[in-house]
């Protein structure tokens, strides 16, 4: 499901169901601009039957850019109301990623980083 926000961005959120089929949502996978407003979720490796990884979204504001995780709170209510489902009452939002992209965030910062102090130092 996806929520926009009033500069258009759109936020992204899927429940990821347990095989025991626990009656509420532990883990949401999010992402921005990688579905539709109902249905159809395409971000990062989620269309991989191989991937069964998740990179944990923490609350913070990064040196970056601000943080993501209100407007995933917001999509993920969305979900939870358009498809009846209940959430644990602080769930966890991952990146859906294979385990051999697991240090897929790190390397986006470290690379961020590298270009930040070069340029800097020109």
């Amino acid at each position: 499901v996806g929520y926009v926000t009033e500069r258009g961005s759109i936020y992204c959120a899927a429940p990821v169901r347990d095989p025991a089929g626990s009656s509420q949502v532990e883990y949401w996978a999010v992402g921005i601009s990688c579905c539709n407003m109902q249905g159809e979720f395409w971000c990062d490796a989620s269309a991989d039957p191989q991937a069964k990884g998740g990179i944990m979204i923490f609350d913070n504001g990064g040196f970056f850019s601000s943080s993501s995780y209100d407007q995933y709170d917001k999509a993920r209510k969305k979900a939870e109301a358009t498809y009846g489902l209940l959430s644990v009452q602080h769930p966890a939002y991952v990146r859906w990623v294979k385990e051999d992209d697991l240090d897929k965030v790190a390397n986006e910062f470290r690379m961020k980083t590298i270009a930040t102090l070069s340029f800097w130092c020109l």
